[in-house]
């Protein structure tokens, strides 16, 4: 008996150093283990071998009494009595291990379950841990009741001492106790609905995780169909100014062109002009002196009639060399001394100045003209000359415009409006009337010289343009903005040039 206690001793505080030496022999250690108990209680129930002194003897109740302690307070035997948990407290085993041993590896038979007497263990598959076990709690009884392999393995987290009830002993308390079949089932039957919580809970916190995630894409799709559209937009955007700085391009190379050709033909016009305005003048004045010296009525009559062709060739001269000074100016660089100019001031100037000519040209037409100069810079650099031309030329076509209308319709209003505004570091100048409107088959042309839609002898069709160019060397612009009702034109001059 001695011997068997030795050996029991030795079999249960022995620890394997490797996996090989484990798995080969930790099957027959328990075997072993299972055997050396048998034959314990059998030699101690039938034969009386067990010969203790009394100091043994209380040793041994002291240990009953703590296992029995131990096991009331496991949450599977806390409503056990106390008949049920002495008999636990004899067919237990202890296994001492070492920190990092191994109990049991995942795929090992299930053949024993354990009640942790102290230390800690680590249920885990390789470098996975699933839970930390500590003092009082077990675990291992699944697997003896379906016969099933471990699905996890369990190593010692610190040093620990582990109770063992065997396969044999577990169903034997089972058979001799029906209480600890309800306890065990009420057991499961917790553990089961604990798992089952603790799934739905984490199943509840995975599908809120889910949601915010879902949300939270949501917003930065939103948000980036958001970048793309204002992306769209700005390439959009910078392809319409592309085609306008292209457009313009064409336009200025076009009018460069014009005006170098125009200033030739201007020059080489002018010389013989001088010539048939001053010979015209000249056989004017000799004509009028033979009319008035004879006194023959057939020469008399013939001499008015030759005078009233050379009035009418020295008008014809003259409108031709105001038209090639036109078309000379319009080639011409505009400008010579700057000085800065109130813009506010030059535009009442102008319309002072249109307003004489448009009394004599309309007289029985009346038109409202309002002024909103609101632009807070209103001075440049420019010569004033220049700028006055181009708001003159500009109300010069509007009023055209407006008489046009009251032609059509004498119940008409006329109005015309001239406001300024202040963009970026240029002044603007915006002149609208409720005129008859350009059509949009002719606008590519109004800035063209010599385009008029004036009848013949009504206009040379350059006032525009030069306006155009006066407006482009001081490296601003004059355009044309579609209105609803008449037209509007928008010239801009730079404040510092």
């Amino acid at each position: 008996m001695e011997w068997y206690a030795l050996e029991k001793e030795f079999l249960e505080n022995h620890v394997y150093f490797t996996d090989a030496a484990y798995a080969l022999r930790n099957k027959g250690k328990l075997n072993n283990l299972e055997e050396i108990k048998a034959l314990l209680r059998e030699s101690s129930g039938n034969h009386g071998l067990i010969d203790m002194t009394d100091m043994n003897a209380q040793i041994l109740g002291e240990d009953r009494k703590h296992l029995v302690s131990l096991l009331g307070r496991t949450s599977l035997f806390k409503s056990a009595d106390l008949k049920l948990l002495e008999h636990i407290a004899k067919v237990v085993d202890r296994i001492h291990l070492k920190e990092n041993e191994p109990l049991f590896k995942k795929g090992d038979a299930g053949e024993s379950m354990y009640i942790i007497e102290s230390g800690t263990l680590r249920v885990h598959d390789g470098s996975i841990i699933f839970a930390v076990l500590k003092q009082g709690e077990y675990f291992g009884e699944a697997s003896i009741i379906d016969n099933s392999p471990r699905t996890a393995s369990v190593s010692a987290a610190s040093d620990a001492i582990i109770l063992r009830i065997g396969e044999k002993d577990f169903f034997s308390l089972l058979g001799s106790h029906p209480s600890m079949n309800r306890m065990l089932m009420k057991e499961l039957i917790n553990r089961l609905r604990n798992q089952n919580n603790a799934v739905v809970d984490e199943y509840k916190s995975r599908e809120q995780k889910l949601t915010e995630l879902v949300e939270l894409r949501t917003r930065q799709i939103v948000e980036e169909k958001k970048n793309v559209e204002q992306k769209s937009r700005e390439l959009e955007l910078a392809l319409k100014e592309l085609q306008e700085t292209q457009r313009l391009l064409i336009h200025h190379e076009k009018m460069a062109s014009l005006g170098q050709l125009t200033s030739g033909i201007a020059h080489e016009l002018m010389n013989p002009l001088n010539f048939v305005n001053n010979f015209s003048a000249v056989s004017l004045e000799l004509l009028q002196e033979v009319s008035n010296l004879t006194t023959d009525e057939e020469a008399k009559e013939l001499c008015t009639d030759l005078i009233g062709n050379l009035e009418r060739i020295s008008m014809h001269g003259i409108r031709a060399s105001e038209i090639v000074k036109s078309m000379s100016e319009h080639s011409t660089n505009y400008g010579k001394e700057r000085e800065e100019v109130n813009i506010n001031d030059l535009i009442e100037d102008a319309l002072k100045a249109s307003k004489t000519t448009w009394d004599a040209d309309y007289p029985n037409e009346k038109i409202a003209i309002t002024l909103d100069l609101n632009a807070k810079e209103f001075k440049t650099k420019v010569v004033y000359v220049d700028i006055l031309r181009i708001v003159i030329n500009v109300l010069r076509n509007a009023r055209s415009a407006v008489h046009d209308q009251y032609l059509i319709d004498p119940t008409s209003q006329g109005e015309i409006n001239i406001s300024t505004e202040n963009n970026n570091n240029s002044i603007q100048i915006f002149i609208r009337d409720n005129g008859v409107g350009i059509s949009n088959d002719i606008v590519e042309k109004i800035f063209l010289p010599f385009f008029t839609t004036r009848p013949t002898g009504k206009g040379v069709g350059l006032g525009l343009s030069i306006s155009h160019q006066i407006a482009s060397a001081y490296g601003g612009n004059l355009d044309y903005v579609p209105s609803e009702k008449g037209a509007c034109f928008v010239v801009s001059i730079p404040l510092e040039v």
